[in-house]
């Protein structure tokens, strides 16, 4: 619960707290002028990845669950990394801008142990 809390945080994701429901409205904003722009010159992936690797300073690979051998490169915040473990799954959209070879974490839905695989394999 606290990776997930932490890349929402560091996406910019509105909502502060659930129970009280706090909303930042300067990250909603900001997130609804994000969704505008987003159409140009972007390519979007969305699933399950598990983290394999750390690179180097802020950078992370993934896996793509269930997809032959497609990875992707994500920058993190070094915090947000020491709380990622190998084999972690999480599910997210992600963007990549042409010319650009890491990707941006768009939206992060939930974040499971690896122990989780076994109930979220697809059918």
């Amino acid at each position: 619960m606290q990776v997930q809390y932490e890349l929402k945080r560091s996406i910019g994701h509105p909502i502060v707290n659930i129970d009280p429901l706090i909303i930042d409205l300067i990250g909603y904003k900001k997130l609804q002028a994000r969704k505008k722009e987003r159409r140009q010159g972007m390519i979007f992936e969305q699933g399950y990845f598990e983290m394999i690797d750390v690179v180097d300073q802020y950078g992370v690979i993934l896996k793509k669950k269930w997809s032959p051998e497609r990875y992707v490169k994500i920058l993190v915040d070094p915090s947000i990394r020491q709380l990622l473990r190998k084999g972690d799954l999480l599910h997210m959209r992600l963007r990549r801008k042409l010319f650009f070879t890491c990707w941006d974490m768009e939206e992060i839905k939930s974040c499971y142990l690896p122990q989780a695989q076994e109930y979220l394999s697809q059918k």
